[in-house]
């Protein structure tokens, strides 16, 4: 895991080239600014080298005339502490306390604290965090990291850690050394894997994702494991490895039981996934009796439910064809009969209107091959 240090933040010498920008941003000359200010130009020099006594006074004088708000020693231990407790909820993924979060952050920039940079990146890692879809941290996330590049001179060795978090989150080309490098949590190989995943290098999916899941296990990381879980079953069933596939999406159907999970999405998901793989692996006695014990149905489920009835067992197909027709809403009707057309005569045009329809892809690709087989 990644501690969150402050220390630097508490002495001088870490502000004086973020002053340097704030005062040439003013479009200001510097050295008639500190003048008329009674502030010397070569201690302000001096002090941006190395760590001096008067440097803190200094610091103190400019946060007054440039109207920014000094935190003392007292005031960076509690940010500190704020900034642990959100890497440290965003890193498990408990998100209870999210809102309370944002706020403090907020007020600490709404105060105008000279601290920032600091501030804005967790902003930014916080809304990273929230996991919400591609467009929305494209809209909202993207131009607030845009504008933390300038910022990076500023931060220490454990804030840097966050700020690559971001870059490996939305720099388009990645350099070299970020796929090389030993990350201290499980984050970092998490992101690095669901690039590749979306990149479709399945292999290199795959092995970030076992770097991933090695740190979340260290660091007993439950709901960690289970989204890295998520880009290794991906992965599996685009490499066609149903086997595997099967054994791990039963050990996660089994942990999310475990832990009560109500994410539905994520439930229905992978159990597409487990009876998909079942379907491919022609293991229809496991995949009748699943199925029969948890009825209710979406177009992905029906398919899945009407080529098992098929392969199984066609006397018992056949009833449940006649019981769906019967009892279906006339959306479910054509679909299901789209699906028995395929089933029996192996006809394009039934494979193009379930396409049009809307299944899971995998389940698509599997009446694709059917079809042409």
């Amino acid at each position: 895991m990644i501690k969150i240090d402050l220390t630097e933040y508490k002495e001088s010498k870490i502000y004086f080239q973020l002053f340097d920008n704030i005062i040439k941003e003013k479009k200001i000359s510097k050295e008639i600014f500190l003048q008329d200010n009674d502030i010397n130009p070569s201690t302000y020099r001096r002090c941006k080298k190395e760590e001096c006594n008067v440097g803190t006074k200094i610091i103190i004088k400019l946060c007054e005339l440039l109207n920014y708000k000094y935190l003392d020693n007292n005031q960076i231990d509690e940010l500190e502490q704020l900034l642990n407790n959100i890497y440290s909820d965003m890193y498990y993924k408990i998100y209870k306390n999210y809102d309370y979060y944002v706020n403090e952050i907020d007020k600490y920039i709404n105060d105008n604290t000279i601290i920032y940079p600091v501030l804005l990146l967790f902003k930014c890692y916080l809304l990273l965090s929230t996991q919400k879809n591609e467009e929305y941290q494209k809209n909202n996330v993207l131009p607030l990291y845009n504008d933390l590049k300038q910022y990076e001179y500023f931060y220490n060795e454990s804030c840097l850690k966050i700020y690559h978090l971001l870059y490996l989150s939305f720099e388009e080309e990645i350099l070299e050394k970020y796929y090389i490098k030993k990350y201290e949590d499980a984050s970092a190989y998490f992101i690095l894997s669901f690039r590749a995943l979306n990149n479709k290098k399945y292999s290199e999916c795959l092995y970030f994702s076992e770097k991933a899941k090695e740190k979340s296990i260290e660091d007993y990381n439950i709901q960690r494991i289970i989204a890295i879980n998520n880009n290794i079953l991906a992965s599996y069933m685009e490499l066609e490895n149903y086997e595997d596939c099967l054994t791990l999406s039963e050990i996660q159907l089994k942990v999310l039981s475990s832990i009560n999970s109500d994410n539905k999405i994520l439930i229905r998901g992978l159990n597409n996934k487990y009876m998909i793989c079942l379907l491919y692996l022609k293991k229809y006695d496991i995949l009748n009796k699943y199925i029969n014990e948890n009825e209710s149905f979406d177009y992905t489920k029906l398919g899945i439910y009407m080529t098992c009835k098929y392969h199984y067992n066609k006397k018992e197909y056949d009833e449940l064809y006649d019981s769906l027709i019967k009892e279906q809403n006339e959306k479910h009707i054509i679909f299901i009969q789209q699906v028995n057309e395929l089933l029996t005569n192996k006809t394009k045009k039934s494979l193009k209107n379930i396409k049009e329809i809307g299944i899971n892809v995998f389940l698509y690709k599997f009446f694709e091959n059917y079809a042409f087989s």
